[in-house]
């Protein structure tokens, strides 16, 4: 597991609009050209000739907005979907599960120490160890250019020019064993449940109580999941799958992280919990090698940025992939589908092509039949608790599929989310 602590001093901030073009980036240029502007020399690529290199070599993109290039030869492309990275031979993309919660890259900038920095409009990103970290003091700011000194950075947003002081620990990374995050996610519990006796009022001390016993019950399941992804990390290295191992155990790291990260603050944004939601799917389908498929589609990108109550839907996610598709003799797929009902409602989806959930009640175990009991349990209260002072509440209702044969084939969960903008 890695967290990132990225502590800023702000040593400077011009409110007053300042072009782009002053300080020294890769930017596109005059007749067609891009324009990179070094200590001692300016160079000139045409951009449609390097377009149409990487088009042929495989680009994912149709336009390109950003380009930088690293100290290995790597060329970084950005686009408004999204940033991807090109050795010579291969394009590697960057999505949620990698830390980049925004696709619509501005700039891409590379520091002198070799960090490749991302401009978008929910602030700026660093790649560290492979991973995009949000650089938190200037969150939600639409970010129009980066670049360095010595000591400071600069960012250009669309207020002015921010500078920040360059820190010793400004990405200081810390390896915690994956021990080390459950037993961190207990003790959180045992703090949230001392904490209890300072509010004032019975009222409050009720709804904190209630989502305490929420954060319990979540311990108690996690426990049950976590042992089942280590005996798969077993498994791989038993079998001698290094690699696979590896990269299992990342993506488990990365979840905890998440959901260390998303446990400390009473909402998160949309696009922060699609990346978690996503690590779950990756791990659960590994897990059960590949045995099934899911996609993830967002019909309002401006939606990603909206604010909704923390850990809503992965029980939902996880009775689809547990009660719906594991009895399921062909291959199963969940889709997630998130859409903007207006400005105050997120319309999510949960949808999945298996037994349905007659047929599932038949093939449940008895630790099986507690297991969901405790999952709905758990919704029900979440809902309970955040509809008693929210204004606009929380619906959601489940809906067995049928075919013209009235035979099940799936189901189908659908919420109705308040939210509140970023």
């Amino acid at each position: 597991m890695v967290i990132a602590f990225v502590p800023a001093t702000i040593v400077a901030q011009n409110l007053s609009p300042v072009s782009p073009s002053q300080i020294k980036i890769a930017i596109p240029g005059q007749n067609n050209l891009l324009k990179l502007s070094t200590d001692s020399d300016v160079i000139q690529i045409t951009i449609n000739s390097l377009t149409q290199y990487l088009k042929e070599a495989g680009l994912p993109y149709d336009s390109i907005t950003a380009i930088t290039f690293d100290g290995n030869g790597r060329i970084w492309i950005g686009s408004q979907n999204g940033l991807c990275v090109y050795d010579g031979k291969f394009f590697r993309e960057y999505t949620f599960k990698d830390g980049l919660f925004d696709k619509d890259i501005h700039r891409l900038f590379c520091s002198s120490e070799g960090q490749i920095w991302a401009a978008t409009s929910s602030g700026p990103f660093a790649l560290l160890e492979n991973h995009f970290y949000l650089f938190e003091p200037l969150k939600n700011k639409k970010i129009l250019s980066i670049s360095e000194t010595v000591n400071n950075w600069f960012f250009i947003t669309e207020n002015g020019l921010s500078i920040f002081r360059k820190e010793k620990g400004i990405f200081e990374i810390l390896y915690v064993q994956i021990l080390t995050s459950v037993l961190l996610l207990a003790a959180m519990s045992v703090i949230v449940l001392l904490g209890i006796k300072h509010f004032k009022t019975h009222v409050e001390w009720k709804t904190n109580l209630i989502r305490v016993e929420q954060l319990a019950l979540l311990a108690q399941m996690n426990p049950h999941f976590i042992f089942n992804s280590l005996n798969s990390v077993q498994r791989y290295i038993m079998a001698n799958r290094k690699e696979a191992a590896y990269n299992y155990l990342q993506m488990f790291s990365s979840l905890m992280r998440k959901v260390l990260e998303n446990s400390s603050q009473p909402t998160i944004t949309l696009s922060e919990e699609i990346a978690t939601l996503e690590l779950y799917l990756q791990l659960e389908s590994l897990r059960f090698d590949n045995g099934f498929d899911y996609e993830i589609t967002v019909r309002d990108n401006d939606i990603l940025q909206f604010e909704i109550p923390k850990m809503l839907l992965q029980a939902f996610v996880e009775n689809a992939v547990w009660h719906g598709l594991m009895n399921k003799e062909s291959r199963g797929k969940i889709s997630l589908r998130f859409s903007k009902i207006d400005k105050k409602f997120i319309l999510c989806e949960i949808e999945d092509n298996g037994i349905g959930r007659k047929k599932a009640a038949a093939y449940k175990s008895e630790e099986q039949r507690k297991h969901k009991s405790k999952g709905t349990m758990i919704v029900k209260k979440r809902i309970e608790l955040l509809n008693l002072k929210a204004p606009q509440k929380i619906t959601f209702e489940t809906i067995d599929l049928e075919e013209k044969n009235k035979q099940l084939t799936g189901t189908l969960v659908r919420l109705k989310i308040p939210v509140a903008l970023a």
